[in-house]
């Protein structure tokens, strides 16, 4: 039999005509004699992210997440830069690492759809028009206009590509497991990412669509292209201390010379100077051994300078003993360089620091130079351009991993990894979450504050708003709420308002309002269970709701006390007893059922246990024990607690938590978000039993995919007990407005790690503003609204608004 060789381009005889269509425009948008891709120095990219430099090199580049390091206490960034500079350390002679800051403006346009509210055209659209202006008001006054992403590549030598992908995941694996211990996670580009994070540099602006299998068809057909076709711009034109890159005039500068004790924030700067650039700071190591050899050489060379300068003098009977200052200080360097690799374990490493500034005009490039050159000054690096070779320069800003400088000698830096270290690129202090909506200003950036409470990076979304009375705390609270039924309009909002102060919102945002008191008629049915088809089989809702009445027992009666192993055998039996015989008579199950039962039981203690619950069968304080009668379809529904008194309040909480608690149940089965907000949490800590109840609770509704908020003004309350401790332990989101106790202002800065700089928010800020944290970034914000707004009128608790505003 003869096999036939297959036709090359059966893959596109088998394409539809729409899609060779497509293709063929996307074939002939390039032209073929574009000299510019000339200048890409590498020579394949690979679909998964693995690039072929030269016949021996290859590399891979990482993403990785921000951390705050500016704003953290000493301690936390000296240990940041450990781990940085550890992991420097762990690369080998043949490996190399490329950081690469890529700093670009983000198009007002671009913003407004990233950050905005939608306008639906309904009775909520003037809210959402008012944080629309909030928002943009701080992309035209702040740093919201830019944004800086920041990447790692590491180079091999490896004679193929499998060897290459090898010994580069060991190196990214070794390196990344030092910085993991200070919160950063590295995360591998593929080559669609690598192709837009290098056309953000190559061609700012343009959109690079996925185009891997775009490329392998068109391969197929006879029609190659290549990632170089991709990447390059119309032209790219090097000049003899520039280059012109498309229609951007563009220059590359290095640290032409720097101090020994260098700046950890240089880099920060550079990023914030308002200027589109690329920093890219390269490193390759030398051996241990090598790098004090050739310490010592420099040594012994400058000695014989210095030797040398005296003889000199010598012979013309000049004896000042003054050895001139560079002299001297290149020495001290060279014995501080020396002293550092035998104390520390550094190497020294092959190094040069670059930027890449680009701009539309020849005077708007000089004015980022300018710039760059006054940050570089403030910090004593002396910024120049590369004569001759702005080519290579350009090339080794991209994220390729190949320092095409290094052809000169002259632009090297040897430098111990320790001073390369220094330069690190955790400096985050912004807190701008993907589809996170407004929460205020960053007052260290003047950025707008963008929280998105489901964001990947929380490890929860539970939370706490903590704030001494007259420090804003309702006004905060009621943002919060209406930021939240505007951004999640599907999701439940529940709301727990001990004070009636959230009736406005309530009402103005179509949410029901639940009024608990003696002379309602409001009822809550505190024996409902969860509806059948949504209930967990990990936790059995009748042992839940037997524990609930245990609770609910010992705390309406100082009779009762603690229970006895008798009166908690009773409350079981009765508990089933009741569900079992309302299951099979059809009825639903409520106390005065439950109640009828428990006066049925033979023992003296469930007469007691009866009669201490009798007010709360009948009579006035009935509420809790009748079918519930509210509208509980409602996405937002309030429980206005405002009337209940003493033991009756903390009754009513506990079972409004329970009514909580089956939402959550049966949202979770159906996969909805429940935001709960409970004011005046500390009502609960006065109360062992209570506290423990809501404790589990906060942690079940988080479990369930809830996102709980306490909200107290009196944290002293909660955080002198263990349950208090661990609920704002384990709350990844928080707003911490002013504080009237230091014990609280300890415990809070102990907790986030607060730098003394950031701690003084917490004693004195502007009404409604203070410190917010999501995840691991804490920033001091505020959030002033304008008096003529309705968010301000709605959510105002000044009783003399109206008279002075």
């Amino acid at each position: 039999m003869i096999l036939k060789k297959k036709n090359k381009s059966s893959v596109w005889q088998q394409l539809q005509k729409p899609e060779k269509q497509r293709l063929n425009r996307f074939y002939q948008s390039f032209d073929k004699h574009n000299t510019a891709k000339d200048y890409l120095y590498y020579q394949e990219l690979f679909e998964s992210g693995l690039m072929k430099i030269t016949d021996d090199f290859y590399s891979k580049t990482y993403g990785f997440n921000d951390i705050v390091y500016s704003n953290a206490p000493k301690e936390k960034q000296d240990s940041i830069w450990g781990s940085y500079v550890d992991g420097l350390n762990l690369l080998t002679e043949e490996d190399a690492i490329q950081l690469s800051l890529i700093t670009r403006r983000v198009s007002k346009e671009q913003y407004k759809k990233d950050t905005n509210y939608p306008l639906k055209n309904d009775n909520y659209e003037v809210y959402r028009e008012e944080f629309n202006e909030l928002t943009n008001n701080a992309y035209k006054n702040g740093k919201s206009n830019f944004r800086t992403s920041k990447y790692f590549t590491f180079r091999t030598f490896a004679e193929s590509p499998v060897r290459a992908n090898s010994q580069l995941e060991t190196v990214k694996q070794s390196f990344a497991k030092e910085l993991s211990t200070a919160g950063v996670r590295l995360y591998p580009l593929s080559g669609q990412d690598r192709l837009e994070a290098i056309a953000s540099i190559t061609r700012p602006g343009k959109f690079i669509r996925p185009v891997f299998n775009d490329l392998k068809v068109l391969k197929a057909a006879g029609r190659p292209l290549s990632t170089k076709d991709i990447l390059a711009p119309d032209s790219i034109n090097p000049k003899l201390m520039g280059i012109n890159v498309g229609e951007q005039f563009g220059r590359v500068l290095y640290v032409r010379d720097y101090q020994y004790s260098m700046d950890d924030r240089m880099v920060k700067e550079l990023t914030e100077i308002g200027h589109e650039s690329v920093i890219a700071i390269h490193a390759q190591p030398y051996g241990i051994g090598e790098s004090s050899k050739m310490l010592r050489a420099k040594s012994v060379d400058i000695e014989a300078q210095m030797q040398k300068h005296e003889e000199k003098g010598a012979k013309k009977n000049i004896f000042t003993g003054i050895i001139p200052r560079k002299l001297r200080e290149a020495y001290k360097d060279v014995d501080e360089q020396i002293d550092t690799l035998k104390d520390t374990g550094d190497r020294l490493t092959s190094s040069i620091f670059l930027i890449y500034l680009h701009e539309d005009t020849e005077e708007e490039l000089q004015r980022a130079i300018k710039d760059v050159r006054r940050v570089g000054d403030k910090f004593g690096a002396d910024f120049a351009a590369i004569p001759l070779l702005q080519d290579c320069g350009f090339n080794s800003v991209l994220p390729l991993g190949m320092n095409s400088v290094d052809i000169e000698s002259t632009f090297m830096r040897k430098l111990p990894t320790s001073n390369v270290g220094i330069n690190v690129p955790f400096s985050n202090v912004n807190l701008e979450h993907k589809g996170g909506r407004y929460q205020g200003i960053n007052l260290l950036s003047n950025s707008a504050i963008l929280v998105n409470r489901k964001d990947p990076s929380l490890k929860n979304g539970s939370g706490v708003i903590w704030g001494s009375s007259g420090s804003g705390k309702s006004t905060t609270v009621k943002l919060e709420v209406i930021s939240t039924r505007l951004s999640s309009p599907n999701d439940d909002v529940i709301m727990l308002d001990p004070e009636g102060e959230y009736s406005e919102i309530v009402r103005e945002f179509g949410g029901e309002e639940v009024e608990i008191s003696p002379d309602s008629d409001t009822y809550l049915n505190l024996l409902e269970l969860p509806h059948a088809e949504t209930r967990s089989v990990k936790e059995n809702p009748y042992n839940i709701k037997i524990d609930f009445i245990k609770k609910l027992l010992t705390t309406i009666s100082e009779d009762i006390g603690e229970l006895s192993g008798g009166d908690r055998a009773i409350i079981e039996r009765v508990t089933t007893q009741t569900y079992k015989d309302c299951a099979q008579k059809g009825k639903v199950a409520t106390l005065k059922e439950w109640h009828e039962i428990l006066n049925q039981q033979p023992e003296p203690e469930a007469q007691v246990l009866a009669l201490s619950l009798e007010p709360y069968v009948i009579g006035s304080q009935s509420m809790f024990a009748h079918k519930t009668n509210i509208n509980t379809k409602n996405s937002f529904i309030s429980f206005n607690l405002k009337k209940l008194e003493g033991a009756m309040k903390v009754f009513g909480f506990l079972v409004i938590s329970d009514f909580i608690w089956n939402r959550v149940v049966e949202n979770k089965a159906k996969g909805k978000t429940t935001w709960v907000y409970i004011d005046e949490i500390e009502i609960l800590f006065d109360d062992e039993n209570l506290r423990k109840f809501f404790g589990v609770l906060y942690s079940r509704i988080r479990k369930y995919d809830g996102l709980p908020t306490a909200i107290t003004q009196v944290p002293d309350n909660v955080l002198a007990y263990k349950e208090g401790q661990q609920l704002f332990e384990n709350a990844d989101y928080g707003i911490f407005l002013e504080q009237k106790s230091d014990s609280v202002i300890n415990q809070i800065a102990k907790e986030l790690n607060l730098s003394d700089d950031l701690k003084k928010y917490l004693y004195s800020s502007a009404k409604g503003g203070g410190l917010i944290r999501a995840g691991k970034t804490t920033v001091p914000f505020e959030n002033t609204l304008p008096k003529e707004s309705q968010l301000y009128k709605i959510t105002n608790t000044d009783p003399d608004y109206y008279e002075t505003a």
